[in-house]
């Protein structure tokens, strides 16, 4: 096997690699803007599949007009430069208002984010294909060959990105990197080193990112928002109410949703009403025995449980929260102390 072969194989595997990647990483980053449903992950692969449509139909046109290596580096390069631009474009367009409905607000928001990437990255497999072809009698073994490799490549980036790397850097750094690792392998794979304009125009893209970086890679946050982090389950926001020291109201979002508000100095202000409700049963259920047991599914911001605590120290309160960085957000931010009684206990698990 030919050493162009092998490079260009390793190109397909890649570039279908990092363009699934791209997908599963466009979920968690639309999660805190228009939420994890079935409207997002419906519009996430229908986008994703019309700019891989579009760019293999694109590819089979440009690369009948540039057979040559250096048409395969301008298109990573262009890929590298679309991925970038997905965390600005994100903290620009991601709370923007469209006069529509929420099925269409979603679509259009993955499309203008998620399009050019997906476009762009479709486009490499039918250049592959054309510059690996040396005879019509083995077209059949060598376009199954590319497109084997780029199942695989598909597969993996999967897998890798929604098991490993997201919780690991977090969706923002993933993309600068994957933006990076695309330009590295535009400027291997297009001769890119051969020119000297080249090579300037190359570290000139690399070292504008580079500055760009810190912008591209941190989200755009209000003035309440005091900590954002990325777990395996949620994107995990916590807002205070700002200037008034007195009002210490703390407000949990996962994802897009509000999950709790808590009182930080006072653990029996119950804000929400439903509370207050439950507050009722718990009081009637008390006057009754000394002692009860109260089970919580999801721990939220643990706002009833340290209430009950509080009120009622003899009750025993099991808390089953799935998200263990929930509970630690918890522990260090609400209020919600590691229970030191046996009676009292948190366990990370699935309530169902």
């Amino acid at each position: 096997m030919r050493r162009e072969q092998v490079q260009a194989y390793a190109v397909v595997f890649l570039a279908s690699f990092f363009l699934l990647l791209i997908e599963v990483v466009a979920g968690r980053i639309l999660a805190p803007y228009v939420g994890v449903s079935l409207y997002t992950w419906t519009s996430i692969i229908g986008v994703v599949l019309a700019g891989i449509s579009l760019g293999a139909w694109l590819g089979g046109v440009i690369v009948d007009r540039y057979p040559r290596s250096s048409t395969l580096g301008w298109i990573l390069l262009l890929s590298g430069a679309g991925t970038f631009s997905i965390s600005p474009l994100t903290n620009c367009i991601g709370t923007t208002y469209f006069h529509s409905s929420l099925m269409v607000r979603i679509v259009l928001i993955t499309a203008l984010l998620f399009f050019f990437p997906s476009c762009s990255l479709g486009v490499v497999s039918p250049v592959v294909v054309k510059l690996t072809l040396n005879s019509l009698e083995k077209t059949g073994k060598q376009v199954g060959r590319i497109y084997a490799l780029s199942a695989l490549g598909s597969i993996l980036g999967t897998f890798t990105a929604g098991f490993f790397l997201i919780s690991w850097i977090g969706t923002r750094d993933l993309l600068f990197a994957t933006g990076f690792f695309l330009l590295l392998t535009a400027a291997l794979s297009g001769g890119f080193f051969i020119r000297k304009k080249r090579i300037a125009l190359f570290l000139l893209v690399l070292s504008l990112l580079w500055m760009a970086r810190h912008y591209a890679s941190s989200p755009a946050l209000d003035e309440r928002t005091f900590f954002f982090r990325e777990s395996n389950y949620y994107t995990i926001k916590l807002k205070g109410n700002s200037g008034d020291k007195k009002d210490r109201l703390v407000t949990l979002q996962l994802d897009n949703l509000t999950h709790s508000c808590s009182d930080l100095n006072d653990p029996f202000h119950l804000v929400y009403r439903y509370l207050r409700s439950f507050e009722e049963v718990v009081r009637w259920k008390a006057r009754r025995t000394k002692s009860f047991r109260a089970l919580f599914i999801g721990g939220g911001g643990y706002t009833f449980p340290i209430f009950i605590e509080a009120r009622y120290p003899n009750a025993e309160v099991d808390v089953v929260e799935i998200d263990p960085m929930v509970t630690q957000v918890s522990q260090s931010y609400l209020g919600f102390l590691r229970p030191r009684r046996s009676e009292h206990s948190t366990r990370t698990d699935d309530g169902s």
